[in-house]
This record gives structure tokens, C-alpha cells and sequence, in this order.
């Protein structure tokens, strides 16, 4: 086997794991069944390979499943070209509530697998943020105008920060009437409806605009599990109180700190700790207050900027060590570092949403997740490499989607043979 062709079974085989986990023939067909020309889990399959090959369109992907190699196109019984316009009306037809399952399910498989157990973290840490997309259209539901013309259609992301690659775990769209505060439980509730108490995660982290004192009663009472929340101008007394008890301390003082290199500088991190004793302003759960510093230090040792942020938690200052501290609270930037990052810039969730109805957006969004997850799980498990140094080296994004779709245009039979491709795959047809 030439090296070529070694290329085109691993990308082949990437697909594979991508494509594998997901049910779609679980999703009910809301169509008439008379003149029904392709089932549910076909047209759901070619928008998935589109997002995963990194089509801006759904005319791309339609483009696509006419280019298809002979060899993919059987794998994935995409026998014809599939019309944009059909996927389109079928995305537009399908309810929320019969495509979130798809996700779930894909995360339960990557559960299953060991593939989200946390790394050098204490524990499994879900981080909550907020997303939004512009659209021109107006479905008087999910649609929040923002200027004469144009509008936003927020979501909630729920990612399990602590995993290797901060998979999206569930999606909550934010209906036009409330915000991210306003959603913020129910979307909790939808979580631990969905995977059970404390079997992905036991500790929540949000940032400011989402903490208050009735948020963390409901993390702390009603699912009995850990917070760590951010505090700024919104929270004036607690954020007050912790730079009273922290902000002056000396970086002698400080519990623990990191140091890394990114490029020529050098950032330093470090955190100091102020257990709670007491009722702190109604927070009687509170048990520490946090301030993390960080700095990024030039070649030359001149300090280019410091910058300090203040934390509220009902963890003991003891739960976790300086160093972990200084790890879950970074962590929770992965939302918007790697899966927020990857919808927008690998994705083009932003600038090509493929659909700009609310209804369908809100769809296609549940798919892109999906991708995302899919490409996430790839590029920092399955294709992860070791450099000569035998540290992890991340395959770059603009490669791996290449890969994929030089794969379906190009694998032959014998490049997917013994391949594991999931049941469904074997047997969807158009």
C-alpha cells in the first residue's frame, strides 16, 4: 500500500468514527410518506458529511454528494445527488426536540468509550455560555431584534470542559421573552434530565453575566453539585469583598501558580484562596472566594499586561489543590476557545449558517454540534500523533477536513475495507 493510499484509509477511516456514532434513523420523519423520494436518516446523513467536510452551503453540499466517489457513495447510500432544496425543507420540517436525542446519543457513545473521562482535572466540569447568530428573518419565537432590520437567535451551550475535547453535551435555544439568566436553570435541569446526577460532571462553571444568588441556591440545592462562579460589577458587594480580601495580597502569598509559553511570551498565572466563614451576603453555601492573576511577561521580562478576575465557589478551599484550582477556573474558557471557536471559525456557523430561518437554523445548529463533537473527538484522540518528543501534536484543522473530503471523492473499495462504520451506515439507502 503506497502512502497515498495509507492517507486515504486513515481519512476514510476518521469518517468512519465520525459518521459511526450518531442514530439518525432513530429521528421520526415528519414528511408524508407519498412522495417521499429519500428517507430521513440519508438526507440528515449528507448534511452531516457537508458540515464535516466543511461545506458553507447546502448548494456545497449538494455539489458534493454529486462528486462523491463510487466507493463512499455506497458506504453512505448517497446513490444521487441530493437537491439543496430537499434538505432544506426537510431541516425546516423537523422539530428541535427530534434532533437534540441525536447528540445526546453521540455523547453517550463517546462516554461509553472513555473518550470524556477529565484529564488533569479533579473532576467532570460542565461550562455553560452563551451563543448567539444573526439572522434577517423573524419567527416571533427564538428571533430577539437587535437593530431595524436584523436579529439575534441565542443558544446555550453546554460543554464538558473537563473532556479532552470540550464536547458540546446539550444545546438550549433562548426564547425571545428571556436571556441567559433568565434560561439558565432550565437548562441545567435539561442536562441532568438527560445524562442523570453527577455521572458526567459535578462542577458547574459560568461566567458573570449568569451568577446570582438564586442560580447557585439551584447548582448548590437542588442538583447538589459545585459551582464556580465569576464575579464582576454585577455582583458589586461579593466582587467588593473579595479584592478587599484579596486584591492587595503579594504573589509571595500566592497558593500555587502556572507558567507557559505561547510564541515569545511567557504567561504566569497565579491564584490565591479566601475561605468563607459564614453567611457572605445571603450565600451560605459560599465556602471560598478565588482571585486568579495572570500575567504575559515579554522575552525581554517587561510585563506587557496583568489583569486580575475574582470567583465565588461552595467548594471547600481544600476540594482541590492551587494548581487545580488554577485549572477549573481556565478551563472554563474551553466553551469559547475550542467549541464556540471551531462552530465559528472551522465551521462557519457565524458567517454560513445554511439556513436563515430560526426554525431550520436552530436544526442545523443541533448538526453542527454534532460535527463539531465528531471533529473534536478526531483531531484530539483518534488522530492525535507523538512528535519526537514524544509530546501530543494536533493535526490542524484545514488538514483534517481536507482529509475528509478527499476521502469521499477519492477512497476506493479496498481503502474502506474492514473499516468499523456502525451498523446503520450498512444499510441506509436513498
Amino acid at each position: 500500500m503506497t502512502r497515498e493510499d495509507r492517507s486515504l484509509r486513515r481519512a476514510a477511516g476518521a469518517l468512519a468514527v465520525g459518521l459511526g456514532g450518531v442514530r439518525f434513523s432513530a429521528v421520526p420523519d415528519p414528511r408524508a410518506v407519498r412522495g417521499r423520494k429519500w428517507s430521513s436518516a440519508t438526507l440528515l446523513h449528507a448534511m452531516l458529511v457537508g458540515l464535516l467536510s466543511g461545506m458553507h452551503s447546502l448548494k456545497e453540499t449538494e455539489r458534493l454528494s454529486e462528486d462523491l466517489g463510487c466507493a463512499m457513495r455506497r458506504k453512505l447510500g448517497l446513490r444521487r445527488r441530493v437537491p439543496d432544496t430537499t434538505m432544506r425543507e426537510f431541516a425546516m420540517s423537523l422539530p428541535l426536540s427530534s434532533v437534540l436525542p441525536l447528540l445526546h446519543d453521540q455523547v453517550r457513545t463517546a462516554w461509553r468509550k472513555k473518550q470524556l473521562e477529565p484529564g488533569a482535572l479533579p473532576c467532570g466540569v460542565l461550562a455553560i455560555d452563551g451563543k448567539s447568530v444573526t439572522t434577517d428573518l423573524d419567527d416571533e419565537f427564538y428571533a430577539q431584534r437587535q437593530g431595524e432590520s436584523w436579529y439575534l437567535v441565542r443558544t446555550m451551550t453546554c460543554s464538558l470542559v473537563s473532556a479532552p475535547a470540550a464536547t458540546v453535551v446539550h444545546m438550549t435555544p433562548v426564547p425571545r421573552e428571556t436571556n441567559e439568566m433568565g434560561i439558565f436553570q432550565a437548562t441545567l435541569r435539561e442536562v441532568v434530565e438527560t445524562y442523570g446526577r453527577g455521572e458526567l460532571f459535578r462542577l458547574v462553571t459560568a461566567d458573570a453575566g449568569m451568577t446570582s444568588l438564586a442560580n447557585a441556591d439551584f447548582v448548590h440545592h437542588e442538583l447538589n453539585m459545585g459551582y464556580v462562579f465569576a464575579l464582576k460589577g454585577n455582583q458589586p458587594e461579593l466582587c467588593g469583598e473579595a479584592a478587599r480580601l484579596l486584591a492587595n495580597l503579594p504573589a509571595t502569598l500566592a497558593a500555587g501558580h502556572t507558567r507557559e509559553r505561547i510564541g515569545s511570551e511567557r504567561h504566569h498565572r497565579r491564584v490565591w484562596l479566601a475561605p468563607i466563614e459564614g453567611d457572605l451576603n445571603g450565600w451560605a453555601h459560599a465556602r471560598v472566594l478565588v482571585r486568579v492573576q495572570r500575567e504575559v511577561i515579554r522575552a525581554d521580562g517587561v510585563v506587557l499586561r496583568s489583569e486580575d478576575r475574582y470567583f465565588i465557589s461552595n467548594e471547600s478551599a481544600r476540594r482541590f489543590s492551587p494548581e487545580q484550582w488554577l485549572g477549573v477556573i481556565r478551563s472554563h474558557w474551553r466553551v469559547e476557545n475550542d467549541a464556540h471557536k471551531t462552530l465559528d471559525v472551522v465551521l462557519d456557523e457565524d458567517d454560513h449558517p445554511w439556513i436563515r430561518d430560526p426554525r431550520g437554523m436552530l436544526v442545523l445548529q443541533v448538526l453542527r454540534r454534532i460535527a463539531c463533537n465528531a471533529l473534536g473527538l478526531l483531531r484530539f484522540i483518534s488522530l492525535k500523533e507523538k512528535t519526537a518528543r514524544r509530546t501530543a501534536k494536533l493535526i490542524e484543522w484545514s488538514q483534517l477536513l481536507g482529509d475528509l473530503r478527499r476521502a469521499l471523492l477519492a477512497a476506493l473499495e479496498p481503502h474502506l475495507e474492514g473499516l468499523r462504520w456502525g451498523p446503520e451506515l450498512n444499510v441506509t439507502r436513498a
